[in-house]
């Protein structure tokens, strides 16, 4: 699984972002008939493109505007592809919500909706994009101890919860270090194992950081995510 995203900020205009999502099994598959004879091989893979543009209200005036300065809105167009033995392309959109402090600052809350519209069309089958909506919070309990947590409901699923925290190690330099964990319901009672359950850490100098994480996946295996974060 490959992840690219860059983010460039208007000032007062907004923001810009784009997206790169690619994943394939990393290897060749054989093909085979009906009754098991070889066909060659091929190589599935499934690939997103995006770019969104966010706003952040400020200024208005009058009732009922007023209440939505510090509220930040985004919108996001999709371009998805998925190949298997033929290919099949949609798209879609993610749209978004972000409030303003509250709290002393400490609380945000957001909301996203996400794969708006779009079906993938494999000859006879077709299959819609997993729609799903999110409601989002994050608490900051002091400046160096942050924590989280989504309930997510897909349109093809049951709601879950997801929660997260992360603590920033004092120090006197431009070094950087954390420590994270979280939990998924998600996967509760439909994978064998140890799953839901991740750990990691982050590792920052100046503008420059670099995240991992190890995410066990039950019967599935294990995985471990690694990124790399650069300001500029």
């Amino acid at each position: 699984f490959d992840y690219g995203a860059y983010g460039h900020s208007l000032g007062r205009y907004g923001a810009l972002g784009v997206d790169f999502k690619y994943f394939s099994v990393g290897k060749e598959m054989t093909q085979t008939d009906a009754v098991g004879s070889e066909l060659g091989s091929f190589k599935p893979y499934d690939l997103a493109a995006s770019v969104g543009y966010a706003y952040k209200l400020q200024g208005l005036e009058g009732a009922p505007y007023r209440v939505l300065n510090g509220f930040s809105m985004g919108l996001a167009l999709k371009l998805v592809q998925s190949k298997i033995l033929t290919t099949a392309k949609t798209s879609a959109v993610d749209i978004g919500v972000l409030s303003p402090k509250y709290f002393d600052d400490c609380l945000k809350l957001a909301f996203t909706a996400t794969n708006i519209g779009g079906a993938m069309r494999y000859e006879q089958a077709s299959e819609s994009l997993p729609l799903a909506f999110t409601a989002g919070s994050a608490y900051k309990i002091n400046d160096r101890w942050l924590s989280s947590l989504d309930v997510v409901f897909p349109r093809n699923g049951n709601p879950f919860a997801a929660t997260g925290s992360e603590y920033w190690l004092p120090t006197r330099s431009q070094w950087k270090f954390a420590g994270r964990t979280g939990f998924s319901s998600e996967t509760m009672g439909s994978v064998d194992g140890l799953a839901g359950f991740s750990i990691g850490t982050a590792v920052g100098f100046d503008d420059y950081r670099v995240d991992y994480a190890f995410v066990p996946m039950g019967g599935l295996g294990q995985t471990q995510w690694v990124s790399m974060t650069c300001k500029f």
